[in-house]
């Protein structure tokens, strides 16, 4: 039997996924990985803003990797929304808003983990 037509195949456990997030600070660039798949990065009146609205299979986390740049010592604030099959989602260990400060190479990099 061809897997692809067999509802047996297909993957039990489908999570809707909705999250998006934005970035302020005085930073230059952003790039935002979920489950290691690169997100869209928009910036409006120097904002950086993105979103995830979608199925997730086969995972019990989504990971949100962001790689910000902007001058050493620029302070920056992450905020961020997630939802799993409609219920509220967040990472424990860093609540919305997460805030941070540009290391030394001009970059730094932020993780968030949420169990959906």
């Amino acid at each position: 039997m061809n897997p692809k037509t067999n509802p047996m195949s297909e993957p039990k456990n489908k999570t809707t996924v909705r999250f998006s997030t934005s970035v302020k600070g005085d930073i230059t660039d952003l790039e935002v990985t979920a489950n290691g798949y690169p997100l869209k990065v928009t910036v409006e009146n120097g904002e950086f803003t993105c979103h995830f609205n979608g199925k997730i299979t086969g995972g019990n986390a989504i990971t949100v990797i962001y790689e910000i740049t902007g001058l050493t010592g620029t302070a920056y604030s992450i905020s961020y929304t997630c939802s799993a099959d409609g219920i509220n989602k967040s990472d424990p260990l860093h609540p919305s808003p997460v805030t941070g400060t540009i290391d030394i190479g001009n970059n730094d990099t932020k993780t968030v983990t949420i169990q959906i």
